[in-house]
């Protein structure tokens, strides 16, 4: 069995675990080693070397971690052990972790030639819904977000208006678009500024360092990294806006997407208005096929749908339900928690409701729902 010169790799190897807060020990339990077997190899103490198979595991482990996320560190901890690219086999290099590294060239040994469908990596709650109306808004941002010098984009609007759930889907849609992911924080809950840096680490799996700073440890990861961030409800923790943009500084790779019902102000910002959904007029009768090419009749007769199958827009109901949606302004929120009554009162009997007291009217949504959705009043007070 080849035994490696280890004082190079290990250098190397215990350069990369201290950038993302693990030990020494941590690595051990993870390829099944007592911490002193693993250090006793890693140094050559008496007759303890590392193996072929010891530093392919390793390799495993870190890529697995996402210490290591390029080719170019693969094989430069492997030209260190004294080994090739032939370690893996095609089939490892085309199967994850190995799989999800990014290639800084394109003059790789031909076993990282790997299928360009790499495994996904982000932490993006599953939709439950499918996002209606949105579809030129999602086109902007993708744009936006595109752009090499826009780094940092805050969607604001009104509380209900659906930054997140907007948000949520173009983070989805440019998965692909970034070698390590893209990683959603939400805030909601979050009161205390100095608790943001913490909140990022968990998302993306860094364990802290007690001898080094949080922020200190998350800009050592990112580094090198090319991921999204997506921060929801920044309102939340405002004063956490000189982090980002220590992390914008820090980490070149890096790209922020925001919600937040105000900007951030920080050099290089992007605002992206989230408007209303676009709703009629409702002073002008239109036809009920008409009627459905707007964006706020969509939602209102899709989730109306949802607790009342047999709903449709009808001649009868068309006036009531564009003023419905007129009546709400469009606000994706109001509109769920307005079609979700449809089960007990009909659009004109709603509407009658919605005129006289519209906040209290609108309450009682999906259990499922965050909790300060729950009722439009919660959502915009």
């Amino acid at each position: 069995m080849k035994h490696i010169s280890a004082e190079a790799f290990s250098s190397d190897l215990h350069k990369h675990l201290r950038a993302i807060g693990y030990f020494q020990k941590d690595l051990a339990d993870k390829l099944g080693l007592h911490p002193k077997v693993l250090s006793r190899k890693l140094h050559g103490y008496g007759n303890a070397h590392l193996t072929e198979h010891d530093v392919r595991s390793i390799i495993i482990a870190l890529a697995q971690w996402q210490v290591i996320t390029t080719l170019d560190e693969v094989l430069h901890l492997l030209e260190l052990a004294q080994l090739n690219s032939t370690s893996f086999t095609t089939q490892e290099w085309q199967t994850p972790p190995l799989s999800q590294l990014i290639s800084r060239n394109s003059t790789h040994h031909s076993h990282t030639d790997y299928p360009s469908s790499r495994t996904r990596q982000h932490n993006l709650p599953a939709p439950l819904t499918r996002l209606v109306g949105r579809k030129e808004a999602v086109k902007q941002l993708r744009q936006l977000l595109g752009q090499n010098e826009v780094r940092l984009v805050t969607m604001v609007g009104a509380g209900g208006s659906g930054k997140t759930r907007l948000a949520l889907q173009v983070a989805y849609d440019m998965a692909d678009e970034f070698a390590q992911g893209v990683w959603f924080v939400d805030l909601t809950v979050m009161r205390d500024s100095t608790l943001v840096t913490q909140s990022i680490m968990q998302e993306l799996h860094i364990k802290p360092t007690p001898a080094s700073p949080a922020l200190q440890s998350l800009i050592r990861y990112l580094q090198n990294k090319q991921l999204l961030l997506l921060l929801d409800n920044f309102e939340q923790v405002a004063e956490a806006a000189t982090i980002v943009g220590e992390l914008l500084t820090a980490a070149p790779g890096l790209k922020v997407l925001v919600t937040s019902r105000t900007v951030l102000h920080l050099y290089g910002e992007s605002k992206f208005n989230v408007p209303p959904l676009d709703f009629p007029d409702s002073s002008i009768a239109l036809d009920t096929a008409k009627l459905e090419q707007y964006g706020a009749v969509q939602l209102f007769a899709e989730r109306a749908r949802a607790v009342l199958p047999g709903f449709t827009l009808t001649a009868e109901n068309a006036t009531s339900t564009a003023q419905i949606c007129a009546r709400v302004d469009g606000l994706p929120l109001a509109l769920e928690l307005a079609a979700a009554r449809v089960k007990i009162l009909p659009p004109a009997q709603l509407l009658a409701l919605l005129s006289r007291a519209r906040l209290s009217v609108l309450t009682k949504g999906a259990r499922n729902l965050p909790g300060r959705q729950q009722t439009l009043r919660k959502t915009i007070t």
